[in-house]
C-alpha cells in the first residue's frame, strides 16, 4: 500500500512544549491520518468461522467489542525526517467505561510485510497475516519496520510508539488496529492525538500534529449507544 493511497488529512506539525526557537516552515504533510473504521469484532469472527474463545463468550451478554482501524502513514522530506512517532487514542464513555482489550501491532521488532486484510482470533486480537515471497504479488501489504511498541491494553488509553532502528528512518503506511471493550448499550468516543520527533538539518524538534483549525485530535470514531 501506498503513501497516496491512504484518504485523509495532511496534519500540521506545531511544537509540543514551549522552546525559544522555532521548527522551520513547510512541516505539513509529513503525517497523514486516514478514516478510522470501526466494526463489530464478533461479526468479524462469526463470518471468518473463527469460533469465540471460552472466556470471551463469557464476556459476551454485557459486552460489545469493536475493532478500530487507524491508518497513519509518515512522508519524510529530504530536509525534513521523522524519528519517533507516538498515536495515542482516548476512549471516553460518560457513565461508562471503554477499555482497549487488545492492540495490533502490540510489538514489532524486525521488519516485516503483512497484509492489509483483518484476521481476528478467537480471543477477539487483531491478526494480520505476514506476507512471504509466495503470496506477495497477490497481496495488498504494508511494511512493518522496527520497532514498535504498543500499551495500556486494559485501559482507556492505549497508544503505539515507533522509533525507528539506528541509520534508519520512519516512512510509508502503518495500519493499526484496537479492539475496544464497552458494556452492552453504552456510547463511547475515541480520540486520537500524535505525537511526532523530526529532525530537520540536525535539530530535532519534538512536534504534536494538529488539524488544519488547531484541532489536537486528528481523527474520532464513536460507537453510538443501542
Amino acid at each position: 500500500m501506498d503513501v497516496d493511497d491512504v484518504p485523509g488529512e495532511d496534519l500540521e506539525l506545531r511544537l509540543d512544549e514551549a522552546v525559544l526557537q522555532q521548527p522551520p516552515s513547510g512541516l505539513s504533510g509529513l503525517i497523514r491520518i486516514g478514516e478510522p473504521n470501526a466494526f463489530d469484532a464478533v461479526d468479524l469472527a462469526r463470518v471468518s468461522a473463527t469460533p469465540v474463545a471460552p472466556e470471551v463468550e463469557l464476556l459476551l451478554a454485557e459486552h460489545n467489542f469493536t475493532v478500530v482501524r487507524l491508518p497513519v502513514s509518515v512522508r519524510p522530506t529530504e530536509r525534513a525526517t521523522v524519528k519517533f512517532l507516538a498515536v495515542e487514542v482516548t476512549l471516553e464513555a460518560p457513565g461508562s467505561t471503554a477499555t482497549c482489550w487488545s492492540l495490533e501491532p502490540d510489538r514489532v521488532d524486525e521488519e516485516i510485510k503483512v497484509a492489509t486484510t483483518v484476521g481476528i482470533t478467537s480471543k477477539l486480537s487483531v491478526q494480520l497475516a505476514e506476507v512471504n515471497g509466495s503470496n506477495q504479488k497477490n497481496s495488498e501489504y504494508v511494511i512493518r519496520q522496527p520497532r514498535v511498541l504498543a500499551y495500556q491494553v486494559g485501559c482507556p488509553d492505549p497508544a503505539w510508539e515507533f522509533t525507528p532502528t539506528p541509520g534508519r528512518r520512519l516512512e510509508g503506511v502503518q495500519l493499526l488496529h484496537l479492539v475496544v471493550k464497552s458494556p452492552r448499550g453504552a456510547a463511547w468516543t475515541g480520540k486520537v492525538g500524535i505525537r511526532v520527533g523530526v529532525h530537520t538539518g540536525g535539530w530535532p524538534w519534538r512536534l504534536r500534529a494538529v488539524r488544519r483549525d488547531g484541532n489536537q485530535s486528528v481523527a474520532q470514531f464513536t460507537h453510538p449507544a443501542h
